[in-house]
Formats: structure tokens, C-alpha cells, sequence
């Protein structure tokens, strides 16, 4: 998900802003390339993100144009234009890794549930500094299934972890992403 307006960071182009010298979006498609679970990268853009759209087409990596009406409803415009089991994953997550995204995958599997979205908890949030309103949050990765009909039940997988801990929607997150940028990569790199 590519598409939103950035309003928290005075309309800036969010997937294309760079901590150590790799844009966010560079960052997430990274991650996912390199998972075994993932047959196909899509990035939802709009008219709020052309750039990053310019950004997709030269690293060749398809588009799907939304409305640009707010994350809810572009991920449901994004919902009706695929088909089968679809892993969202936002562009403001910049220290996501192939590794969450494999283990994410396989709970999913192992679930009789259609739809799956990770959240971090307050209390995790607060200990590593990172501000945090609601006791358990979304982090914007989701994994749903766009086949499924009907009222569709949601599980949520606590994963108090930095890779998703970290998203920046505003100057303050973007400060804390490159202040735990080595202490992350080296916890990863470990």
C-alpha cells in the first residue's frame, strides 16, 4: 500500500522517503522479493503518490491505481481488483524482513481464518520509546483473503517486534526509524 496522502508529513510522498540511503518502498519490496511465499508484487498507488508510481514502473514492478480515499478504502478497491489470498503490507514499515514475512505467512496457513492482520502492543511500544495510543495496534500488515464471501472473521497476531513496530507517519516516527536504524540492522544481521 503506496497510495496515501502523507498529510502527517505535510503531503511528502511517503514510500519514497529514504533512511540510509534506501527508499521505504525500496525496503518492503525487498523484503517480500525475497520470501518463497509470494508469487507476485503489486503496489497500490494514486494520484497522491505519482512518484512513487514512476518509481514502479522503472524497477518493473506492476500498479494497482486506487482513489487515494484513505487506507480502508483503498485496501477494499485493492480487494476487488485481485483474486485469492493477497498480503498487504504498507510502505511505512521500513524494517519489515523476508523472515516476518515468512513466519506472518505461515500462521496465516495454519488459521481457518480468512482474513489476518499483525498488531504490536502498547506496552512493546512504550519499552523500545516509540509513542503508542490504542493498547493493541495495527500495523498495517494484513493477510486476506479476497475470495472469501460474506461477513468475513479477522484474527489478530500480536508480534511485538521492531520490524513492524516501527511505522513512520509522521516526523517523529521518521526520526525514531533512523535513530533504531543500527541497533536494528544489527539485531538482524545477528
Amino acid at each position: 500500500m503506496a497510495g496515501g496522502k502523507g498529510s502527517r508529513l505535510g503531503h511528502i510522498e511517503k514510500p519514497l522517503l529514504e533512511i540510509q540511503g534506501k527508499k521505504m518502498i525500496e525496503r518492503v519490496v525487498r523484503a517480500v522479493d525475497g520470501s518463497k511465499k509470494i508469487n507476485v508484487i503489486k503496489i497500490a498507488v494514486s494520484k497522491w503518490t505519482p512518484n512513487t508510481k514512476e518509481w514502479a514502473k522503472r524497477n518493473r514492478i506492476h500498479t494497482i491505481e486506487t482513489s487515494g480515499k484513505g487506507y480502508v478504502n483503498d485496501l477494499s478497491e485493492v480487494l476487488n481488483k485481485l483474486d485469492g489470498k493477497i498480503i498487504v503490507l504498507p510502505s511505512d514499515i521500513p524494517y519489515i524482513t523476508t523472515d516476518i514475512i515468512d513466519i506472518i505467512t505461515e500462521i496465516y496457513e495454519e488459521t481457518e481464518t480468512p482474513a489476518m492482520s499483525v498488531i504490536v502492543s502498547k506496552s512493546f511500544k512504550k519499552s523500545i520509546g516509540l509513542p503508542a495510543e490504542e493498547e493493541m495496534e495495527f500495523t498495517g500488515f494484513n493477510i486476506i483473503d479476497s475470495n472469501f464471501k460474506g461477513e468475513m472473521p479477522q484474527k489478530n497476531i500480536c508480534l511485538d517486534r521492531l520490524e513492524v513496530a516501527i511505522n513512520v507517519n509522521t516526523f517523529i516516527d521518521l526520526m525514531h526509524a533512523r535513530l533504531w536504524r543500527n541497533e536494528l540492522e544489527e539485531s538482524i544481521c545477528k
